[in-house]
């Protein structure tokens, strides 16, 4: 009955039905249609912490452009992006490919810590993110 109600939602979301050499396959977006923990493998969560020489002000105003820019350069890609800070404190969260990406950063006296929760989707190039987050984040809190 579980399959039954899953298929029922993949075809009921955004699907296109194909016949492929004889046999029909069904092509959905890449987001879930349901969740077992049979059928997905669990989300990850990467955490970076990236040193500063920068008052906490300046590292907060350096990661606001930074986010800004990344909006702009990846626009095709998001399909929204979230972000609301609180002080020093940020919540975000970030619509890719159907997936759900949402995340913390934390500006601290002498390094931001990054949270970031990957889907079951993106896990798997969760230290290939981590690697370019931390290049990234080094570069733009680097003092000029």
């Amino acid at each position: 009955m579980r399959v039954f109600l899953c298929l029922h939602r993949l075809i009921a979301q955004d699907s296109t039905l194909a016949v492929l050499k004889g046999r029909r396959t069904l092509y959905t977006s890449y987001s879930a249609a349901c969740y077992s923990p049979f059928m997905n493998p669990p989300a990850k969560s990467i955490k970076i912490a990236i040193p500063h020489r920068l008052s906490r002000q300046e590292a907060t105003q350096r990661l606001q452009s930074g986010l800004a820019d990344f909006r702009k350069q990846y626009a095709s890609n998001l399909a929204q992006m979230e972000d609301r800070w609180t002080g020093d404190h940020m919540d975000f969260k970030a619509m890719a490919f159907g997936q759900s990406i949402s995340g913390r950063i934390d500006v601290r006296d002498s390094r931001v810590d990054l949270e970031v929760d990957l889907p079951w989707l993106f896990a798997v190039l969760a230290e290939k993110v981590k690697g370019q987050l931390q290049q990234a984040g080094q570069k733009l809190l680097e003092k000029k």
